[in-house]
């Protein structure tokens, strides 16, 4: 009949079960951190048994500091957090930023982590420590990459043209880091509006077809973080110089080319100077068909 008993250090656990091999189960969390000797004794038939192991308890959670939240420009170097750490069986550690995890490593010390690379934002970002034992600690700091930039935008030089004439066109180069949105305002009114979602940007208008006169041209752009900057373009229109043509008048007032009335005076001059040639072969027809009658 065997018998085999186990004491831990100086004290009697108690008997094992087992027949060909003897285990008993020692509940580990009312006993003292740090090194023990388990031994296990008794008699198997005639054979007297004894031998010993050495284990570790552990029962004390790791420790970790808290640094406080960092707040730092995007673009900028030298941003570290550190979290002093310790644990008699150090393991591993994980890093999750926004509850997504980032990395892993062992630790024993100490824990650095680098956040030069993050983007315009604002991010959770926690670490969490593990024994050997399983046991584990946490902290979580929040981290906000602040963009307080303007864009760079620009500027336009302003421009003058003859009314009527094309191929006018007011060019801006625009970047930022986060770039969003822009506006475009034609004295005052917005006139269309869009996504800019491309770090360096060339903005490029068409401005013909303004009327005769003086006219401003706005462009602000926008980032994420809300910076915006804006440049105006004066945009001076000269009116289109005056046509003459052969034209024939009667006590009553001028003579419409079609013979009728209501005829537009502008109309017929943008006429004139597009087709002249067919302009004057009109006036010619009337005055010999008035003629004639």
């Amino acid at each position: 009949m065997a018998v085999v008993n186990i004491k831990i250090d100086s004290i009697i656990l108690g008997p094992a079960t087992g027949i060909a091999s003897w285990s008993r189960m020692w509940d580990t969390t009312g006993a003292t951190d740090g090194i023990h000797t388990i031994t296990a004794y008794g008699s198997v038939g005639d054979l007297e048994i004894s031998t010993s192991l050495i284990t570790s308890v552990d029962n004390t959670n790791p420790t970790i500091s808290t640094p406080g939240d960092i707040v730092f420009e995007e673009g900028t170097t030298g941003h570290v957090l550190s979290w002093d750490v310790f644990d008699v069986h150090p393991s591993y550690f994980e890093v999750y930023i926004d509850d997504s995890l980032y990395m892993t490593a062992a630790w024993e010390s100490e824990i650095n982590i680098t956040l030069d690379a993050l983007p315009f934002g604002e991010y959770n970002l926690t670490v969490v420590i593990w024994d050997e034992t399983g046991r584990s600690a946490s902290d979580t700091v929040m981290v906000t990459v602040q963009d307080i930039t303007t864009p760079v935008l620009s500027e336009a030089s302003d421009l003058t043209y003859v009314e009527g004439t094309s191929g006018h066109t007011v060019e801006w180069t625009a970047s930022d880091r986060n770039p969003y949105s822009w506006s475009l305002l034609r004295n005052g009114a917005e006139i269309d509006s869009g996504i800019w979602n491309i770090r360096e940007a060339v903005f490029t208008i068409s401005v013909d077809g303004l009327t005769a006169g003086t006219h401003s041209i706005t462009l602000t752009i926008y980032d994420k973080a809300g910076n915006e900057i804006s440049d105006t373009v004066v945009v001076t229109v000269e009116p289109a110089p005056e046509t003459t043509g052969t034209t024939s008048t009667t006590a009553s007032g001028p003579t419409s080319p079609t013979g009728g009335e209501g005829s537009d005076p502008i109309l017929l001059i943008v006429i004139g100077v597009a087709l002249g040639s067919v302009a004057i072969l009109i006036v010619i027809i009337v005055m010999m068909k008035r003629r004639s009658g």
